[in-house]
């Protein structure tokens, strides 16, 4: 139990310390430990270019619009720049 408290605490982010309120539903065991919580890591990924195709022909129909949503979810995930990541969009009928 106090390895998850421990775990929650940093997901959370808790700067220094682990309070647990004693409400009487808590086990015994929990008992009040001062944790450390380090920093959370950035990730700094390398340059990419994403090159997306699109197809408005007729054989997806109605799809276009999902096609486009995909394309848009996947790049809200990533830092666009000059020094980043760089999209292009072809599309084809």
């Amino acid at each position: 139990m106090k390895a998850i408290c421990v775990l929650l605490a940093a997901f959370i982010g808790a700067t220094n310390a682990l309070k647990v309120i004693d409400n009487g539903l808590a086990l015994p065991e929990i008992v009040h430990e001062e944790v450390e919580v380090k920093p959370r890591c950035v990730v700094k990924a390398p340059p990419l270019d994403l090159m997306f195709i699109l197809d408005s022909s007729g054989s997806l129909k109605n799809k276009f619009q999902d096609e486009v949503d995909v394309i848009r979810r996947i790049i809200a995930h990533v830092t666009i720049g000059e020094s980043a990541t760089r999209v292009a969009l072809v599309q084809y009928r």
